[in-house]
């Protein structure tokens, strides 16, 4: 590959195959060969880099978690905040696990109160509703922690999830459940 500017001074990128040349008595001549404008292509090639760059930055900008999964359910792309829901098993979430192997390192982890004790017939209920969302759920990690996780499937069947910590809103209702039980006491 070779770079030159063209007559207009726009910088052109070449692909550049060729063999020496000798004449009779072996004395060098120069080089014959083929030389193919690739500049398309890596101009191509660089703005796929910037357009990942932009999307990875504004999936970090999130102040929700976000998760992507491939059409074979192994994560692509995870941000900081989700990995900070999941604090505890955060070494898992990284491009190339699956979402059953996630799944069983939640319920083993004894962090979701529903999985303990069950945790098979957890991981395969998760399993059925990660493959088949439809609305938005809660799920409490911890005796105070809950997060409200909307999944939806993308056009190319991977699945995205975003994960909202809802904690403070539930500890709210619960002190709201309390005094209003209170008061008709």
């Amino acid at each position: 590959m070779c770079q030159m500017r063209d007559g207009g001074g726009k910088v052109r990128h070449n692909r550049v195959s060729g063999a020496p040349m000798f004449d009779f008595d072996g004395t060098f001549m120069g080089y014959r060969g083929t030389a193919t404008d690739s500049t398309a292509e890596v101009e191509a090639r660089v703005a796929a880099m910037d357009a990942q760059a932009l999307l990875q930055d504004a999936v970090e900008s999130l102040s929700e978690g976000f998760i992507l999964f491939d059409s074979n359910e192994r994560i692509t792309l995870v941000n900081k905040q989700f990995r900070e829901l999941y604090e505890e098993l955060s070494e898992y979430y990284v491009p190339g696990t699956s979402f059953e192997e996630i799944s069983w390192r939640v319920a083993e982890s004894g962090l979701v109160e529903a999985a303990r004790g069950r945790e098979a017939d957890w991981v395969r209920e998760r399993l059925w509703q990660h493959r088949n969302p439809t609305a938005p759920f809660e799920r409490q990690l911890g005796a105070d922690r809950w997060l409200r996780i909307d999944e939806r499937r993308t056009s190319t069947g991977g699945i995205v999830s975003i994960a909202t910590d809802v904690s403070e809103l539930k500890k709210a209702e619960q002190k709201l459940r309390a005094l209003n039980e209170s008061l008709e006491s």
